[in-house]
């Protein structure tokens, strides 16, 4: 209880705003970099540069409030080795997620052999859809732990403290909170998105409006709350200031 509580101390409104502005900086320029045409070599010379900008905004923004979350100095070089470390989680990431996909591809067979091998009392439980579903979760979990192990290497080499990695892989409440607040944000982002009133096209645009607003929000909320864990899983220990702060020195 005493890390949740150091978690929700860090989880301010500064870091709040400072997630969801870069959140929606980014995404808004990702848009833009989508829809720059590439019919001339200026054009594509345009989106390569433009790209560019994304990708650093994105890693160097992560890595300036992984820094200043954790106290610690916001130089280049350590903004470079952050940026560097996230981008190579995200890499390791899609990977890893695309072999586990490849293994998704195998549920269906998966599935029927299981119902098959079931009592026939038990298959009204056991059915092909509810394993088939199963399997569903079991990727998708496996693919959140995936990212979970590599969000906390990511934001360890950040900090410059690799070894503080382990101490968030051990901690429970970063994998409960982790699951948890997963299924919270795709679950209400899905309901959110695929609900619209049909009462009219202004009343439909502007609860589009609100309902972005509100997943911007909620999105930015838990993305806050998961780096404070985050954070104070891999703090200092107990009586170590950090880096940034001064250490008082002892008088004999």
């Amino acid at each position: 209880m005493s890390l949740l509580r150091g978690a929700l101390r860090r989880f301010t409104l500064k870091l709040f705003l400072l997630e969801t502005a870069l959140g929606v900086t980014v995404c808004l320029l990702a848009m833009l970099w989508l829809r720059l045409p590439d019919a001339s070599a200026l054009q594509v010379v345009a989106s390569f540069v433009l790209g560019l900008l994304v990708l650093a905004i994105a890693t160097g923004g992560q890595s300036w409030i992984a820094l200043w979350l954790a106290h610690e100095e916001r130089t280049r070089r350590r903004l470079l080795i952050g940026a560097a470390s996230i981008i190579v989680a995200v890499l390791l990431w899609c990977l890893l997620s695309q072999w586990i996909t490849a293994l998704h591809a195998g549920d269906s067979q998966r599935a029927s052999y299981l119902n098959s091998r079931f009592p026939h009392g038990l298959r009204s439980f056991f059915t092909y859809n509810h394993i088939y579903q199963w399997f569903g979760w079991l990727w998708s979990l496996l693919t959140w732990i995936v990212g979970g192990i590599l969000a906390a290497a990511s934001y360890a080499v950040t900090i410059g403290r690799p070894r503080a990695v382990f101490r968030t892989l051990v901690s429970v409440t970063w994998w409960v909170a982790l699951v948890l607040l997963y299924i919270l944000s795709t679950t209400v982002t899905g309901k959110m998105m695929d609900w619209t009133p049909g009462h009219g096209l202004g009343v439909e645009l502007f609860s589009l409006i609100v309902r972005l607003g509100f997943v911007v929000i909620l999105d930015g909320a838990v993305i806050s709350l998961l780096l404070a864990i985050l954070a104070q899983t891999q703090a200092m220990p107990d009586g170590t200031p950090e880096a940034s702060q001064p250490r008082t020195e002892v008088i004999p």
